[in-house]
């Protein structure tokens, strides 16, 4: 099948396309066919090696698509069909014209949108679902700050969370974006154009005096010390990525936390179990302000750009700029010869593996 390589690891530019086999769902997984990936920043720094790849997943990359079932491994419980269209969270893999995925990390599609607006909805939304309400544990009435508020998960966690009733403040990096995430219910945003950043005092200016309830960070050690004076007696920094580095150089860090009493949590989502995955996908489902609002229209998701998956290293460069205010995804196509080519090679798999493929 057609999936895009890597020829040199580490090396992000010598992505490629090229063909590997088939993937073999095993117990209680799907095999489907790739209409859309989304990019994740995962992806471009897992390309440059540096983001090691979970015990057990596809090297090629790419984490959340829209496709259609095509086959079932075996034990497959879960009521979904062959043909039918979902939504998928996997470990890897999504970058190509086939992935597998374990079938309690699917969702099903939402009717009125496009297989690219699909595509963009498990790792964004599942991931700020877990740093909003899991891990978090923001409630209504309080105040919180997002950095990086216009991306993709950025963007979904502001919808949620003024849905809930909180006070939403956000960091970006351009006036676009800023305006991004004010027509999307921000309190206030404030774009960050000099270096060191300063943002504590802004947010108590914006705040009637107050500082802040939690703070959700994929910055990392550059927003350190300014998330910890704006955060306030007890509260939450909760840290999902490390885009300015991990090193902390300030040897009153754990001083100021105690001071405070500030709790500070690190998550990541792809190397979780599926369990905690499956429970994450119900909490988003059946939660009003989850799925719900998204097929009512009431929570948008956005992309700003599809290419080609043959185009996948402009998509990467659009990634690496952070010219994008919204999900980029791939569109994946197979040409009619080989669609006809994989129905053989899907056939004989079937017959190898006993995989029900009716």
């Amino acid at each position: 099948m057609k999936t895009v390589v890597q020829n040199t690891f580490g090396d992000a530019s010598s992505l490629a396309i090229g063909n590997v086999p088939l993937p073999e769902p095993k117990h209680r997984e799907v095999l489907i066919r790739v209409n859309c990936a989304a990019l994740n920043r995962m992806d471009l720094l897992q390309a440059a090696g540096k983001y090691p790849v979970p015990a057990g997943a596809s090297e090629v990359l790419g984490v959340e698509v829209s496709g259609t079932i095509v086959a079932f491994g075996e034990g497959c419980i879960s009521g979904f069909e062959r043909n039918e269209s979902v939504m998928a969270l996997i470990s890897g893999g999504g970058y190509a014209e086939f992935c597998v995925a374990d079938e309690r990390c699917l969702m099903r599609t939402i009717p009125g949108m496009e297989a690219h607006q699909w595509a963009s909805i498990p790792e964004a939304f599942m991931t700020a679902y877990q740093l909003c309400f899991l891990v978090g544990r923001i409630q209504s009435g309080e105040s919180v700050l997002l950095h990086a508020a216009a991306s993709s998960v950025g963007q979904a966690a502001i919808q949620m969370l003024v849905r809930k009733g909180v006070r939403v403040f956000c960091t970006v990096r351009s006036e676009a974006k800023r305006v991004r995430c004010q027509e999307l219910g921000a309190t206030a945003t404030i774009v960050l154009d000099t270096e060191p950043s300063k943002f504590s005092d802004w947010v108590k200016e914006n705040n009637a005096g107050k500082k802040l309830d939690a703070i959700l960070d994929p910055v990392g050690a550059g927003y350190l010390n300014e998330n910890l004076e704006a955060l306030d007696f007890d509260g939450r920094l909760v840290l999902y990525g490390l885009m300015s580095g991990g090193g902390v150089t300030d040897p009153l860090f754990l001083n100021k936390l105690l001071s405070k009493r500030i709790s500070v949590s690190a998550t990541t989502l792809r190397n979780r179990c599926v369990e905690y995955k499956e429970a994450l996908i119900k909490a988003l489902v059946n939660d009003p302000d989850g799925i719900p609002a998204i097929v009512s229209g009431d929570i948008k998701v956005i992309v700003d750009k599809t290419f080609e998956m043959e185009d996948v290293l402009a998509a990467h460069d659009m990634m690496r700029k952070n010219e994008n205010i919204g999900k980029i995804v791939l569109l994946i196509t197979s040409t009619a010869s080989a669609i006809d080519f994989f129905q053989k090679e899907l056939n004989s798999l079937g017959k190898r593996n006993n995989l029900n493929i009716n």
